[in-house]
């Protein structure tokens, strides 16, 4: 499904920026 996909990418996006934020 492609909304599956949005969904996916968007949390691979939303990990990698909390990844890049995070101090540790």
């Amino acid at each position: 499904m492609v909304h599956d996909a949005l969904s996916a990418s968007h949390r691979a996006m939303v990990s990698g920026h909390l990844k890049e934020t995070d101090p540790e």
